[in-house]
C-alpha cells in the first residue's frame, strides 16, 4: 500500500523509491539509480515508474526460487542416499575436489558474481566517464554495450585477485586520462592488467611509478634504439 492506494503485487515484485533506499544503504540518490540502471540494463530486473512510486520486477524470479527449491530438494536427496549401509563403501564423486566440472561451476560463478556485484558495477561507469573526458570509445568497445559486466569482472579481480582497493583503481584511471601516452593505451581495467611484452611487470606496475614520478621524461617514453616504446602490449 502506498498513501491510501492499494497496489497489486505478483510474485517477484516490489515498490521502490529512491529517497528510503539511499538512507537506508547510505548511498546518494545518484548512485541508487545508478545501480537500477544498470541492472535494468543487464536484463536482472524491469521498473515501471509513476508519479508517486516505481514497481520492480526481478527478471526470472519465478525460475530462481523453483531452482532454489528443486535444489535443495535435490540435495536433501542425495544426501540420503549417499549414506552407507554397514559394510557398504562411500561412492566416489566423480566431479568432486579434481574433477572438470566442479572446477569450472566454481569459475564461472565467481565470474558471474564480479559482473553482477553492484559496487564493481557503479566503479565501472566512474572509469568510463574518466575514459570519455579523453576521447570516444571505439565502435563496440563502450562498455555501456554490455552493461558494464565484463569491466565488472575486470574491476573485481583487480580488487579480488590483484588486491587493489577500489579508491586506488579509480586514482589510476584519473591520473591516466591526464597523461598523453596513457590516456591512449589504459582505457579498460583489462588494460591496467595487462601486462609489458617483456612479461616482467603489469602495467598497473608501470602506471602507478609514473604517476608517483610525476612528469616522464621523453626519454622514458622510448626504447633503448630512440623508437617510440611499444612494450605495454597485452599478451596473452
Amino acid at each position: 500500500m502506498v498513501g491510501n492506494q492499494l497496489i497489486d503485487l505478483l510474485p517477484g515484485q516490489f515498490i521502490f523509491g529512491r529517497q528510503a533506499a539511499a538512507a537506508e544503504l547510505r548511498q546518494t540518490e545518484r548512485n541508487i539509480r545508478t545501480c537500477l540502471s544498470i541492472l535494468e540494463k543487464s536484463g536482472n530486473l524491469t521498473i515501471k515508474t509513476t508519479n508517486k512510486y516505481s514497481v520492480v520486477t526481478i527478471t526470472n524470479w519465478g525460475i530462481y526460487q523453483s531452482e532454489s527449491v528443486e535444489i535443495d530438494q535435490q540435495n536433501d536427496q542425495t544426501a540420503t542416499n549417499n549414506r552407507p549401509t554397514t559394510g557398504q563403501q562411500p561412492a566416489t564423486n566423480k566431479n568432486g575436489k579434481n574433477g572438470k566440472n566442479g572446477k569450472n561451476e566454481k569459475n564461472v560463478s565467481t565470474k558471474d558474481r564480479r559482473r553482477r556485484n553492484p559496487d564493481y558495477l557503479i566503479l565501472a561507469q566512474k572509469l568510463r566517464d574518466l575514459c570519455l573526458t579523453h576521447k570516444p570509445f571505439a565502435n563496440g568497445l563502450d562498455p555501456v554495450l554490455d552493461g558494464y559486466a565484463a569491466w565488472a569482472n575486470e574491476i573485481g579481480m583487480l580488487v579480488e585477485v590483484d588486491g587493489h582497493p577500489p579508491p586506488e583503481i579509480e586514482a589510476l584511471m584519473a591520473w591516466a586520462v591526464t597523461d598523453a601516452f596513457w590516456a591512449e593505451n589504459c582505457r579498460s581495467p583489462a588494460a591496467m592488467r595487462g601486462r609489458t611484452r617483456r612479461g616482467d611487470r603489469t602495467r598497473w606496475e608501470v602506471i602507478e611509478a609514473a604517476m608517483k614520478q610525476g612528469d616522464r621524461s621523453e626519454k622514458d617514453q622510448r626504447g633503448p634504439v630512440g623508437h617510440k616504446f611499444d612494450g605495454f602490449g597485452i599478451t596473452a
